[in-house]
């Protein structure tokens, strides 16, 4: 009988890791929930909860032998866990420049470190970044958002290289515009620099009303999660996916609606 997967999800306190814990241990994945707050994932139907802060190292070690420890394995490492910042790449400040990249590359960079030992002695594995689809098209005012998240694409590509041998497969998940408190947050961090005084204010108020129309749009998290657990359970997924399908969708029309701009200049 085949053993059931152990799987463990970065940032499960709202948004699509919460739904994809929640979803995935409802159907009896032996799922490891991880946040900062440890409160915040008491009602998730999951086999284990752990403090969790990915820009700590020594909470991302503690992490990985508690997993080794409590399941003696680990099937599927899913780093969900990011943060988002609204405005220019000349308004945004170095250390929140740092702070953004420190969660969205260097914690999974983190996590990697901690969990590939594991994946390698047991032979096997599948490590899942996500990502977005603006590392598509570097979405104006999402640029340090957009930046951190295509850096992580790249790590990925090279990661799933040097881990092939071992029979370990990394995938990079980009999804699509999610209804999810990311969005709000991405708001309150960037009260300080998105004012009148900033040269970009016009813009920014052209870009919120923009935003405003399409965010009727944007996903449930639990849609998006139905595509994420086909890709968990594929046993040959692309290196690289876009999802859901409107994603897909909109990643190949972008380019064409960017040379129709250049061609009315």
């Amino acid at each position: 009988m085949k053993s059931v997967p152990v799987i463990v999800i970065t940032g499960c306190s709202r948004g699509i890791g919460r739904a994809l814990a929640k979803s995935l241990g409802e159907k009896n994945y032996r799922v490891v929930a991880t946040a900062r707050h440890r409160e915040s994932l008491a009602d998730l139907p999951v086999q284990a909860r752990l403090t969790l802060d990915v820009t700590k190292t020594e909470d991302v070690k503690n992490a990985s032998e508690l997993v080794k420890e409590q399941f003696g394995r680990i099937d599927v490492l899913i780093n969900n866990a990011g943060i988002a910042l609204k405005g220019s790449v000349e308004d945004v400040t170095e250390g929140q420049w740092q702070h953004l990249f420190d969660v969205n590359v260097m914690g999974p960079v983190r996590m990697i470190q901690a969990f590939a030992p594991h994946f390698r002695q047991q032979g096997h594995g599948r490590i899942v970044n996500v990502t977005t689809l603006s590392t598509v098209w570097g979405t104006p005012f999402l640029g340090t958002y957009a930046g951190s998240k295509a850096a992580l694409e790249t790590v990925s590509m090279a990661l799933g290289r040097e881990l092939s041998p071992w029979g370990i497969s990394v995938i990079v998940l980009r999804i699509g515009l999610t209804d999810t408190e990311l969005l709000a947050k991405s708001h309150e961090r960037s009260e300080r620099w998105v004012t009148p005084r900033s040269p970009y204010w016009q813009q920014y108020q052209t870009g919120e009303k923009i935003f405003n129309r399409i965010r009727r749009y944007a996903l449930r998290p639990e849609i998006v999660v139905r595509d994420i657990e086909r890709v968990i359970n594929r046993p040959h997924p692309r290196a690289i996916r876009t999802i859901p399908w409107s994603a897909r969708v909109s990643e190949k029309i972008m380019p064409f609606v960017r040379i129709l701009k250049i061609g009315r200049r």
